[in-house]
């Protein structure tokens, strides 16, 4: 069983993380994956990591 480590931030960094969220959604989707495959895989990888941590849900 996972045991997930919560921490209290303040709301602008929440607001600010779900701006970069949307942002690198943008991008990562309108990117060629052929052409930017590695630049690509970082970005879903980071966005993943930041709603794992849940501070991607909070919009």
């Amino acid at each position: 069983m996972q045991s997930h480590a919560y921490i209290t931030v303040p709301i602008s960094y929440v607001n600010a993380a779900n701006r970069l969220i949307e942002t690198s959604e943008v991008i990562r989707d309108s990117m060629s994956i052929a052409d930017q495959q590695s630049l690509h895989a970082r970005l879903r990888s980071d966005i993943d990591s930041v709603k794992w941590f849940d501070l991607g849900d909070e919009r």
